[in-house]
Parts: C-alpha cells; sequence; structure tokens
C-alpha cells in the first residue's frame, strides 16, 4: 500500500482460447482481487480464421468489464503475421478504447521484433501505445524498439539493460 506498484492480471495466456465468457468472468473476478490493469491474450485461432468482428465485440466487453482499468491485448507473434496483427488491431480499436497492444512470443523465447513494433506503431495511429515482450539481450536492441515505437519494452533482463541504459546515460552526461 501506497507504492506505485500495478497488479495486470494475465487472461487467457498464452494463446487466448478461452471462450469469451470465461474471459469475461477471469476479468472480474481478477477486479475483485485488487487488479490494476489486465493483460488479455487474442485466441490465435479466431486471428488466423479472420474473426476479427467478434474478437473486437469481446474486447469491447472486456474492457467494460474491467471498469476504466488499462486492458492491454496481446497477440502470439510467434503464431500470427504482421498483417494479421495489425488488421484484428485495428478492428479491436474501432470498438474498444484498449490501453496497448503487445506483440509477444509464448514465455518471451522470441526475440522482440523491431519491424512488428514499428508497423504496430504506424498502424495504430496514436490510438493506444504499443508494447513489446520477448527476448532482448542489449541496451542498444531496447533503445531500437522504443525509437521505432515501443512505449513499453518487457524482457527477463530488464534489470541488466536498464543498468546499461543508465550507465551509458551517465557516461554521455560526464563528456
Amino acid at each position: 500500500k501506497g507504492k506505485n506498484v500495478v497488479v495486470r492480471a494475465l487472461i487467457s495466456y498464452p494463446f487466448g482460447e478461452d471462450f469469451a465468457k470465461v474471459k469475461y468472468c477471469a476479468v472480474k473476478n481478477c477486479l475483485k482481487m485488487g487488479a490494476d490493469a489486465f493483460l488479455v491474450a487474442v485466441s490465435t485461432n479466431n486471428v488466423k480464421r479472420g474473426n476479427y468482428r467478434s474478437i473486437a465485440k469481446e474486447f469491447k466487453k472486456i474492457v467494460k468489464y474491467a471498469s476504466k482499468k488499462k486492458v492491454t491485448v496481446m497477440f502470439d507473434d510467434s503464431k500470427l503475421s504482421s498483417l494479421e496483427i495489425e488488421k484484428c488491431s485495428r478492428f479491436i480499436l474501432k470498438e474498444a478504447k484498449i490501453y496497448s497492444i503487445m506483440p509477444s512470443s509464448v514465455f518471451g523465447a522470441k526475440v522482440i521484433d523491431t519491424d512488428l513494433i514499428k508497423e504496430i506503431y504506424e498502424s495504430v495511429d496514436g490510438k493506444c501505445f504499443v508494447e513489446g515482450a520477448g527476448k532482448v539481450s542489449k541496451a542498444i536492441e531496447t533503445i531500437g524498439l522504443l525509437s521505432a515505437g515501443a512505449n513499453v519494452v518487457s524482457s527477463k533482463n530488464c534489470e541488466q539493460i536498464a543498468v546499461e541504459i543508465n550507465s551509458r546515460i551517465n557516461s554521455q552526461t560526464l563528456d
């Protein structure tokens, strides 16, 4: 209490294949347990089938049930093309006021694709934030992702990368 800690509930991870009603129920339950935000996986199979309208309607209800809490839409970019992610994102953004879109490989096993981040950033046209989650090994990669439009970069070694970035910033300010 009193700390700037946000509890973000992960719903339907990793592939988003739960029925919509299960996702709604999970959001309601997590909200009761104190969730401050939600990360909800999109059904990879529904995206593959082109069911963009039904996915968008699903997220409209999820945002409603989230009761003004931030909702991030997560796509498994190891199974979906950038075109599928972009197209589905546009449908979702027409229906729901989501907080962010996050392409992420299952369990963060894949390197975050800078080109994909840039494509999503350009396609959302400022309507939401863009996040990237996956493998990042160096500060320069993180800086590249941020330059491509990522608002947030999540990786297992984020502490190491933050130290490296701070070190670079401090050495530049001393010169």
